[in-house]
């Protein structure tokens, strides 16, 4: 039985495409929540996406280039929509 029970049903990850923040996406489908897994990599963020099913998106994204945050989230936002 969960401890919590989450009431947003969309999260933008950063890092969820291994370790700690696929973990942490995981745990947000779980909860049924809709996932933008924003990743450096596209290859290994599409390969999370599929692992994470049908309530994941990928979002290539470079946490060094403040610039393109509000591009990416723009994005994420554009996909999830339309799934």
């Amino acid at each position: 039985m969960s401890l919590w029970r989450m009431t947003v049903m969309f999260a933008m990850i950063i890092g969820a495409t291994r370790g700690f923040g696929l973990a942490v996406a995981k745990t947000y489908v779980a909860e049924l929540a809709m996932v933008a897994n924003f990743g450096l990599d596209p290859g290994q963020a599409k390969k999370a996406t599929v692992e994470l099913g049908n309530d994941a998106i990928a979002v290539k994204f470079d946490v060094t280039q403040k610039d393109n945050i509000e591009a990416a989230a723009m994005r994420a936002l554009h996909l999830i929509s339309e799934a």
